[in-house]
């Protein structure tokens, strides 16, 4: 049986609407790795696609849908609105956390999240074609995890890299490697 042309055109026009409405209201369908990042060969890519970011991540890691009890009040909010993104390494306690904040960015006020004996704005640091703010470990011999603050669209995205500890004191360098390869493959849209 023959089909007539504008049968056909109908049925191409459905179809084509319905992948371009799942792909707009898909807000973090992670892309197949985009070779302009520049990331590792086997890493996977997450994309945000309603707050316009991507940034490349290790296969170790997987995404978490909820967050950890730890800070939960926090980051359940911001999760339960979309502005959260959290990355569990499969066998160590590390983790990578991504919370855009529904404050604008302002680097004096992000001293609230400085280490213990710190009372100065994060530190700039280039990574890749974009600038961060970054807090490493503190004093007083406590635990903290490497935090970067970065201006996205004139709000505050805080990234949180965790674990393991050396020393309880600050992430591992493996884990610092692997946050500069992150940071260095993050990108706007």
């Amino acid at each position: 049986m023959k089909i007539k042309p504008s049968v056909r055109l109908m049925k191409l026009l459905r179809i084509s609407l319905w992948l371009s409405a799942f792909l707009i209201l898909t807000p973090s369908l992670p892309l197949a790795d985009i070779p302009s990042l520049g990331i590792p060969h086997g890493w996977k890519t997450y994309a945000d696609r309603v707050h316009g970011f991507a940034f490349a991540y290790p296969p170790i890691y997987k995404r978490i849908r909820r967050p950890d009890r730890e800070n939960w009040k926090e980051r359940a909010k911001a999760a339960a609105e979309g502005r959260w993104v959290g990355l569990r390494h499969q066998r160590s306690d590390a983790r990578i956390d991504f919370i855009l904040e529904d404050q604008p960015f302002d680097l004096n006020s992000l001293v609230r999240y400085a280490p213990t004996g710190n009372d100065f704005p994060p530190e700039p640091v280039d990574e890749g074609d974009n600038t961060f703010y970054e807090y490493g470990a503190g004093g007083g011999g406590v635990a903290y995890p490497d935090r970067f603050f970065f201006n996205l669209k004139g709000k505050t995205l805080y990234i949180i890299f965790q674990g393991p500890y050396i020393n309880d004191k600050t992430p591992s360098a493996k884990t610092k490697k692997i946050e500069e390869k992150v940071l260095a493959s993050f990108r706007t849209f």
